[in-house]
């Protein structure tokens, strides 16, 4: 259940970052803006809310920048989604309105195992958070096809 989260990516930097260095922490797509934005010694617009975060020391570092957050992934498919929520090792998971699973994507890679019933308060308190999350979403400005358009007003997305 990892397609689109867990995917690989590279940074070369010659005498900045080590070659054939391994970091094993989530890093987003959202990421990118706030640490390029310090790499190029940018500013970001005053009032600018950031999702992402500056992980340039952290991948220097090795340490994992998204320690103590929760992170998100929401996808819509027609009447319902695919969404992802987690925080640490574990991620919760659930797609097209089916059961909530959990994971721990450290030890079980594959999402074999449901640990759903061992964490069922942490469960409770990710779904409660993704909730509150996808309130405060804006509609996306684009959709791939206008029948993709009117699936995500007629099913009144992403709630």
């Amino acid at each position: 259940h990892e397609g689109g989260i867990r995917v690989p990516m590279l940074m070369v930097w010659p005498g900045d970052l080590e070659a054939g260095t391994v970091f094993p922490h989530p890093v987003t797509a959202l990421d990118f803006y706030p640490t390029f934005a310090a790499l190029a010694d940018a500013s970001v617009p005053n009032g600018k809310k950031l999702d992402g975060k500056d992980v340039w020391a952290d991948l220097r570092t090795g340490n994992n920048p998204h320690a103590s957050d929760t992170l998100f992934w929401l996808r819509h498919h027609g009447g319902g989604n695919e969404v992802a929520i987690r925080n640490g090792d574990l991620k919760a998971y659930r797609k097209q309105c089916g059961k909530w699973q959990v994971f721990d994507v450290k030890e079980d890679v594959a999402e074999t195992k449901d640990l759903a019933k061992e964490n069922r308060e942490f469960l409770m308190q990710l779904v409660s958070e993704g909730g509150d999350w996808s309130k405060s979403l804006v509609p996306p400005e684009w959709h791939d096809t206008a029948a993709g358009r009117a699936s995500w007003v007629e099913n009144e997305m992403p709630r």
